[in-house]
């Protein structure tokens, strides 16, 4: 900008020994070239006066020009550098005397500067003069123009421009400054140099203030620098040193702002969602630049009730470099959530009021330049930047708890960025760590990491995070230790070789999560051992729950007034929300004081539909158990099931006393083996029972197995040996046959009707006789 300043005050220059000698000697018209002839040995451009040129001597002596236009550098966009609509030149009349050039005043109304640098480096704004020698005349020349002084007597009161334009172009970028209506001083080409007034950047009212003291080798030079923009202000206040070759900058740097939405509003466009960012923010340091490096030390930083220190650096390399450490008191997370939510809510009122529709339109159609129209080439990583940042926050208020301890460290490099540390102390003795990396895969931003949790209160933990914990027993939920590797994107995210400790229980495993339009899920985790009935209240404790209540679900009748929602319609409803692959072992559960071992149970879960290939039990109270087929509707309050079921037992009294059941003989072994297909209105029986080496094969009908049971069932029983099954279920071990055995015994019989009135027939074949039996049951429940 010196340089352009220097080019300019040279072409002035020109115009004001114009102005003092060409009223007496010199024609107007005739002027012209000759200023031209002056303007080219002094910068090599050229200048064209379209308009008209008048002076005036006495009592000021002056020039008035109009259409004045300065050339650009070949290759420009622009074919002229400089455009005035018109400019007029006063100067002083009593300077002149003892030799001092003072331009009392320069107006230029409408000016138009075109600066470029072209691909090759080559710049617009530098000079290039016709005669070397007038470098030092005209002040082109920094160094040389301090050396013999020339510099220090040309004198600028006041430059005033109005209605001007900046416009720089390069093979990036081009921007422009437009409505400038600025006044600029310089009591010498070396300064001071002062500036004030408004310019318009990128649709925004800017106000400008600064000043520099003189330009002086080895000294240093005062600077001074106010910028705002509305309600916001940028300040600067310091020194300038190592001029003219190696210019250092240090200083205090401020800034404030009333509203900080606002102004990211009026800057970059749209409204900022965060309700904190709708606050006072202001910034304080120490500033210090120079060719090399930019660093802003001892730095305080405040947005609302938030304070934060720290420091930032930035390297000028070829490969820039920024550094951040930024630490914090306190955040009151609550309190900016809470802020969040009212002004959500005040924000769709409005919406609503105005016509909340078109606003959404509104917004759907703004880019703010953040993404290509056409979808861009997708999420990357700078690879020409290098970063760092710190940040470390004391105290978090969140839940009505305290998150401590809260850090942060990453590193930007090679278009990857590295979370080398990111912690959190939690309520219930808690911490949480995270590294890993983040980078581009196939154009969307993806992470690869692992992942730590523990706990020494898991119960505190679980209760700051809302989960009502009271009712289970204090010993539990007592310690949590998680480990996990991480790694996916947007749309597949994996969590593998878990391993979850809770009390004395560990699972491993991993999980893949799918998100899409459906959620997707695929599970494998398997669980060493788990005592159930230790996270429940032991029997009689005030805190169990009713029993009575609880045991069973409720299911309205007919003629009640409200009907609760059958198992599964409410409970299970989630499981219409995704689709899943499911993978689960367990090595040992205890149930209502029974051991459960070698749980499996391997399945998909489609649309609602259950798919088990295997769900299965190596032993339970002495049993193995197996079910396969599907459960179409799972979610809903009829689900169809098409199961195969095979349950072997080496001791079935164990098995039935655990499911409740107390026959008044002995059982032994048994076998069950069939299928059930059919819904809770329905269902199809083909079930196989072998027990008291007797087999019994059911086949039929269940109607409303849920609520009034009715049947349509034939059974067929077969034993090799009546008096031995007689004697088995008589509970004494003796037969109600005496003598020998009449042999074989089979009953072929027919059941339907419901537990309060049901009909049935019976063929009975007891070795070579046979006989039947017909007739009906009542209340067989």
């Amino acid at each position: 900008m010196r340089k352009v300043l220097i080019g300019v005050v040279a072409i002035l220059v020109v115009l004001v020994a114009a102005a003092i000698v060409g009223p007496r000697f010199i024609p107007a018209d005739s002027l012209k070239a000759e200023i031209a002839a002056q303007v080219r040995t002094a910068t090599g451009r050229e200048l064209i006066i379209d308009g008209d040129i008048s002076f005036t001597l006495l009592p000021t002596p002056g020039v008035s020009v109009s259409g004045v236009r300065v050339s650009n550098i070949d290759g420009a966009q622009a074919a002229d550098m400089v455009q005035l609509k018109s400019a007029q030149i006063a100067v002083a009349l009593g300077p002149l005397i003892t030799g001092t050039v003072e331009i009392e005043r320069v107006i230029l109304v409408e000016p138009v500067f075109e600066l470029e640098q072209l691909a090759d480096g080559t710049n617009s704004w530098t000079f290039s003069p016709a005669d070397p020698s007038t470098e030092q005349d005209t002040g082109v020349s920094g160094g040389s123009a301090a050396s013999d002084g020339s510099a220090s007597s040309i004198q600028l009161n006041d430059l005033v421009v109005r209605d001007g334009t900046v416009v720089f172009r390069s093979p990036d970028i081009t921007e422009r400054i437009e409505g400038i209506n600025a006044s600029f001083g310089a009591a010498s080409l070396l300064g001071p140099f002062r500036a004030e007034g408004d310019i318009m950047l990128r649709g925004m009212a800017v106000r400008l203030d600064a000043a520099i003291g003189v330009l002086e080798a080895d000294h240093a030079i005062p600077i001074r620098f106010t910028t705002g923009v509305k309600d916001a202000e940028v300040a600067f206040s310091g020194v300038l040193s190592g001029f003219p070759n190696k210019l250092r900058l240090a200083g205090e740097l401020q800034g404030k702002a009333d509203d900080l939405a606002g102004l990211i509003t009026t800057v970059a466009g749209g409204v900022p969602s965060a309700a904190l960012l709708a606050s006072p923010m202001a910034i304080k340091g120490d500033l210090s630049a120079n060719d090399e490096a930019i660093a802003l030390n001892n730095l305080s930083f405040s947005l609302g009730d938030i304070n934060a220190t720290g420091a930032a650096n930035a390297g000028l390399g070829e490969t820039p470099e920024i550094d951040l450490i930024l630490n914090v008191g306190q955040l009151d997370l609550d309190r900016v959530l809470t802020d969040f939510q009212s002004r959500r809510r005040k924000d769709n009122g409005s919406a609503a009021r105005t016509g909340g529709a078109r606003g959404v339109d509104r917004a759907a159609g703004q880019t703010n330049g953040s993404q290509p129209a056409d979808g861009g080439a997708g999420f990357a990583l700078p690879a020409s930047l290098n970063a760092t940042i710190e940040t470390k926050i004391d105290a978090v208020l969140y839940r009505g708890g305290v998150i401590r301890q809260a850090a942060l460290n990453a590193q930007l490099a090679d278009g990857e960025l590295t979370i080398s540390q990111l912690t959190a102390q939690l309520p219930g003795s808690a911490d949480i760590s995270l590294f890993g990396f983040v980078s581009a895969r196939d154009g969307v931003p993806a992470f690869g990491g692992q992942g730590e949790v523990n706990a020494d209160d898991l119960r505190g933990l679980l209760a700051w995070l809302g989960v009502d914990v009271s009712a289970v027993p204090l010993d539990r939920l007592r310690k949590l230790a998680l480990t996990a590797k991480l790694d996916g994107a947007p749309e597949q995210f994996n969590v593998t070789d878990i391993d979850l400790g809770i009390d004395g229980s560990r699972v491993r495993g991993g999980i893949a999560v799918a998100l899409r339009d459906r959620l997707g899920l695929g599970i494998g985790l398997s669980l060493d051992k788990l005592n159930i009935d230790a996270y429940f209240p032991p029997a009689g404790d005030p805190t169990a729950p009713d029993s009575a209540t609880t045991a069973q679900p409720s299911v309205g009748k007919p003629g009640s007034d409200t009907a609760a929602a059958p198992p599964g319609q409410a409970g299970l409803a989630f499981l219409d929300n995704f689709d899943s692959v499911l993978q689960f072992k367990a090595g040992t559960l205890t149930y209502r004081g029974k051991t459960i071992q070698g749980v499996n149970i391997d399945g998909t879960l489609t649309a609602g539909t259950l798919d088990l290939r295997d769900a299965s039990v190596k032993s339970l109270a002495g049993a193995r158990a197996k079910v396969s087929g599907r459960i179409e509707g799972v979610a809903t309050p009829a689900p169809a099931v098409d199961l195969n079921v095979d349950i072997e037992s080496r001791d079935s009294d164990r098995l039935l006393q655990m499911l409740g059941t107390a026959p008044t003989f002995t059982v032994g072994p048994g076998r069950l083996q069939g299928a059930i297909k059919g819904n809770l209105d329905a269902l199809d029986l083909d079930l196989t029972i072998t027990a008291l080496d007797a087999q019994l094969v059911t086949k039929g009908k269940v109607l409303s197995p849920a609520s009034d049971l009715e049947f349509d069932l034939s059974l067929d029983l077969m034993h090799g040996d009546a008096k031995a099954l007689l004697a088995r279920v008589g509970g004494n071990g003796k037969s109600a046959i005496a003598g020998r055995s009449p042999g074989a015994l089979r009953v072929a019989a027919a059941v339907t009707g419901s537990l309060k009135k049901s009909a049935f027939s019976a063929g009975i074949t007891v070795g070579g006789g046979s006989f039947s039996v017909k007739g009906q049951i009542s209340d067989a429940g």
